[in-house]
């Protein structure tokens, strides 16, 4: 099963058992889940009765619906805009006629924005810009919109994500259909939240936006207390996606001195945190920032 959704721009896929998969699945109950990563998704063929294919976008190999591959799970994408409240309310809404509650909402959406990316030294022995250059290059390529949207689909879409979903989650509480878990609300933010190093692509605009929905999610925890809905934050290292597809991903190897771990993430490693986040054997964490990173923040200037 792959994740995905470690990247990609949007908020739309919403994936939920129906009412006939539940009937046919005898002995073997899965929640219901809201799964709202990017706009854009490939197609799904979900195993199972009652499957909705999702319209698609050529390419998209990275399909976070097929964390939920499991019998009996329907994935639809809204294809909605990810900062549309008024589109995140109609998708809550027909989950909660077609369903009536959810018990966990993923908000994977993500995206870079503007970075110094070839004009940055890629060695420390190398000269640097001058502040004239480098100001002449920022003010030249970054633009105030660009600076703003990144922190529009980063911080804002996952926040009103979780907040449209709220009445849903609280009603995924009262069904009880998921003994010893209580609903909660995932964000996928990044290693970048705690780097203080510009490195050499420098996004300071990504790094900022994802330590802002970091503490947006440990705000939320707070704020949701005594409704019993938790909030946790996964924080990805370098992993497959759209973001990091520029790099090369032998899946084995990868040099120590950049990830101490000597590789990249796999599905497994993202597989296997956001299933011990959603199941059993995380009820008990809330507002929990989990870092998965393969050492990097061992080795660079960074605040966690």
């Amino acid at each position: 099963m792959r994740c995905g959704g470690y990247s990609g721009t949007g908020i739309g896929r919403l994936v939920y058992p129906s009412r006939e998969a539940d009937k046919n699945t005898a002995g073997q109950f899965v929640p219901p889940v809201a799964l709202s990563p990017r706009q854009t998704a490939k197609q799904t063929a979900m195993e199972g009765p009652a499957t909705t294919p999702a319209p698609a976008s050529p390419g998209d190999k990275y399909d976070p619906a097929k964390l939920f591959s499991v019998p009996g799970l329907v994935a639809v994408v809204t294809g909605y805009p990810e900062t549309s409240k008024s589109q995140l309310a109609a998708a809550a809404a027909r989950i909660a006629h077609e369903i009536g509650h959810v018990n966990l909402v993923v908000a994977n959406a993500g995206g870079t924005g503007p970075d110094l990316a070839g004009f940055l030294p890629v060695s420390p022995t190398d000269e640097k810009p001058s502040p004239a250059e480098l100001q002449r290059h920022i003010f030249e390529h970054w633009g105030e919109d660009q600076f703003g949207r990144v922190l529009e689909v980063n911080a804002q879409a996952p926040f009103f994500t979780a907040v449209a979903f709220l009445d849903l989650l609280d009603r995924g509480n009262k069904a009880g259909n998921f003994p010893g878990v209580s609903s909660q609300v995932v964000v996928t933010a990044s290693v970048g939240s705690y780097v203080r190093a510009v490195l050499g692509k420098g996004q300071i605009p990504y790094n900022a936006s994802k330590a802002a929905v970091n503490h947006i999610f440990k705000m939320l925890g707070n704020l949701f207390l005594g409704y019993g809905i938790r909030a946790n934050i996964l924080n990805p290292g370098v992993f497959p996606s759209e973001i990091s597809a520029k790099f090369v991903f032998d899946g084995k190897t990868f040099p120590s001195a950049f990830i101490p771990a000597g590789r990249f993430g796999d599905e497994t490693d993202i597989t296997g945190a956001t299933l011990f986040l959603c199941s059993r054997a995380g009820a008990y964490l809330n507002g929990l920032s989990l870092l998965m990173d393969g050492g990097v923040l061992t080795m660079v200037p960074s605040t966690y």
